[in-house]
């Protein structure tokens, strides 16, 4: 075998400059070759450039000036992801800082280069095991990362390292925070890979930490001062041209590596409980916030579509003008004939009309004489009262939705045909006169009629002109010298308009403008239009408190990118992607969100029924506000996590992995 020794690593003039005030350059004019097999030690004093000088080296920096070539490439002609598979397949990362992942085993520490090259599940633990017993650590594989020591934690840094089968190694200080039993014992581990083929470049300030290598590199002020440019190795020339055992070149299946990273990313939620609940919780109120809505939007909507329904959509009012005789002619009835007798033939002629359900009869009623409790004849000095009279049947009590508290005598007694004088006093003449509830038996006189008090107005229904009203039946009408009487017509759903625009020729058929209509026109259009501006209303308001959570989430995902940056820094040195970074913390972001929307939805489908019930409401909501609810969470947690998994992926891993 030739003895030619090979050259894997090369500079050429590199130069890095980071922007600031000075912009003092951290390298200039580096021109090395490292060659395969080689232990190489930087030292020099803190600040020299060291950690900048294994930065450019392991692809995790970027050369301001000069050329950088690995294993024969031009660095300056790759793509990022060129970069990144070569630094993946190439490099192997030891810092001074081990950046473990401290909720996560040994064993999966080490493991974590293995599953980001995309090795087989089925094939990392034997090269996980064998990794761990390199450094003497294979015992502790299943202990969390948090509970180990320091120099056990750099040791399981080194596994990490080079279960990957790196050609490089970079060790960054690996000794720095360790004291010097353990310090001893990571220098041995790395002695050893190199001498089983491993490239070791190592930073360190200890020159005798260095010595352990078999050259030295002093680098002052960004320049090299000093190099021992012949190495020697410990090894035949033939150990120069030995390289580590390649991984397996069996690769995980495209389902099996997204099964592995949605659990990735529910781990790293339940190893970060109080972050993620608080995540949770704002997709949680915000959709179920608006599934909440939407519900009672609805639920209200249909409230008001029925009292519109209830109120004008199937009711109209028929009034007379003021034309008796020629309305009692058209009747062909005498100029005597009462009201109670005009309200009889109006209300056939509407009756018979097709689509009128029912018609009741009022009417306001003039009157000469006092109200009093007891007989005037017999009693002449006593109090009286003048309060307003209505005439009214049961028909238009009941489409007012009036209600008393003796409805099967009031309705009995104040029939159209009702031939028994009665009256029922609204509350707050009932109050004045001093009745309570209860009032059997009791009678008042209008003049010198007595009727009988069936009842008290416990509801006044759309009749709050009843308030202060003493109601009398038809029998009353010519007693009381009531007006001729308005109608109120029920007709089927949506036929007022129709009906209110011939009414007066169906009554008078000699003269129409006898009768007009009263209607609030067509309440057809009116009723979408309110129950749409009132979904509409509440949705946006839904729609502003959705966007506030999903702000509040975002900022608490932006916050966590900081918070692990030293995690993104140590993925991006064992070779991971900056898609696969933002994907992953998409991917996070779509989980906990969809999560939030289930639970949101529950909640507010919950939080429905609760209010709709306390107002009474019948609630309505359907299957699709829970899909709704769920596809919102998921979409939210998708929007707010697409800025902090881009700023994750434009994280500088350089300034990172130093705790910069």
């Amino acid at each position: 075998m030739s003895n030619e020794r090979i050259e894997i690593l090369r500079m050429e003039g590199v130069g890095r400059t980071y922007g600031g005030a000075s912009e003092a350059p951290a390298l200039s004019e580096v021109s090395l070759s490292i060659l395969q097999g080689e232990f190489v030690a930087v030292i020099g004093a803190s600040g020299a450039g060291k950690s900048t000088l294994l930065n450019l080296f392991g692809l995790l920096d970027t050369a301001s000036t000069g050329k950088y070539l690995v294993a024969g490439h031009d660095i300056a002609e790759l793509s990022d992801r060129e970069r990144d598979r070569l630094r993946a397949s190439t490099f192997g990362f030891v810092f001074q800082e081990s950046h473990m992942l401290l909720k996560e085993t040994a064993g999966g520490n080490a493991a974590l280069g293995l599953s980001i090259n995309e090795v087989d599940p089925e094939l990392r633990p034997p090269i996980v095991s064998e990794a761990l017993e390199t450094v003497h650590l294979l015992e502790k594989a299943g202990d969390l990362a948090g509970n180990l020591s320091g120099g056990e934690r750099q040791r399981v840094a080194i596994a990490r390292a080079i279960a990957t089968s790196p050609r490089i190694l970079l060790a960054d200080e690996p000794t720095g925070a360790l004291d010097t039993v353990n310090s001893k014992r990571v220098v041995r581990t790395l002695r050893q890979l190199n001498d089983e083929g491993v490239t070791v470049i190592m930073i360190t300030h200890d020159p005798v930490v260095a010595q352990a290598a078999d050259r030295i590199i002093e680098i002052s002020d960004g320049k090299i001062m000093s190099d021992s440019s012949e190495p020697t190795v410990h090894r035949s020339a033939e150990g120069l041209h030995r390289e580590p055992a390649a991984l397996p070149a069996r690769t995980q299946s495209t389902w099996s590596r997204v099964r592995e990273r949605i659990g990735s990313a529910i781990s790293n939620h339940t190893v970060h409980a109080a972050r993620a609940a608080l995540l949770l919780l704002a997709f949680t109120v915000g959709s179920g916030g608006l599934v909440t809505a939407i519900g009672l939007s609805q639920s209200a909507a249909a409230q008001v579509v029925g009292r519109l329904d209830s109120a004008a959509l199937d009711e109209f009012l028929v009034v007379p003008k003021n034309a008796p005789s020629a309305v009692r002619s058209e009747f062909a009835l005498p100029e005597t004939a009462s009201a109670s007798e005009v309200a009889e033939v109006a209300t056939a002629r509407v009756g018979a009309l097709d689509g009128v359900r029912s018609v009741g009869l009022t009417a306001i009623a003039e009157f000469d004489e006092k109200i009093t409790l007891l007989n005037p004849t017999t009693v002449h000095e006593q109090p009286a009262v003048s309060p307003d009279i209505r005439v009214v049947d049961s028909t238009y009590l009941r489409l007012q939705g009036v209600r008393t508290d003796r409805e099967v005598s009031v309705q009995r007694l104040f029939a159209a045909d009702a031939q028994i004088p009665a009256v029922v006093l609204g509350p707050a003449l009932a109050e004045k006169l001093g009745y309570d509830q209860e009032v059997p038996g009791a009678q008042l006189w209008i003049g010198s009629t007595p009727a009988a008090i069936v009842g008290i107005i416990d509801d006044l229904g759309e009749e709050p002109r009843l308030d202060s009203a003493l109601v009398v039946n038809p029998a009353l009408a010519a007693t009381v010298s009531a007006a001729d009487p308005s109608l109120i017509v029920q007709t089927a759903p949506g036929e007022p308009a129709r009906l209110a625009e011939s009414i007066g020729i169906a009554i008078a058929p000699g003269d129409a403008s006898l009768f007009k209509a009263e209607t609030v026109a067509d309440l057809r259009s009116l009723t979408q239009g309110v129950a749409g501006d009132l979904v509409s209303l509440i949705n946006i308001v839904s729609w502003v408190l959705l966007v506030l959570s999903s702000l509040s989430a975002a900022t608490a995902a932006y916050l966590s990118v900081h918070a692990r940056a030293a995690e993104i820094a140590l993925r991006r040195a064992v070779g991971e992607s900056r898609r696969s970074i933002w994907g992953q913390f998409v991917l996070e972001g779509l989980i906990v969100g969809l999560l939030g929307g289930v639970l949101g939805s529950a909640l507010g489908v919950t939080m429905l029924v609760l209010f709709a019930t306390m107002q009474g409401w019948t609630p309505t909501f359907n299957l699709m506000f829970l899909a709704l609810g769920v596809a919102t969470g998921a979409a939210t947690g998708l929007l707010a996590s697409l800025y902090p998994a881009a700023v994750a992926a434009r994280q500088d891993p350089a300034l990172a992995v130093r705790g910069t």
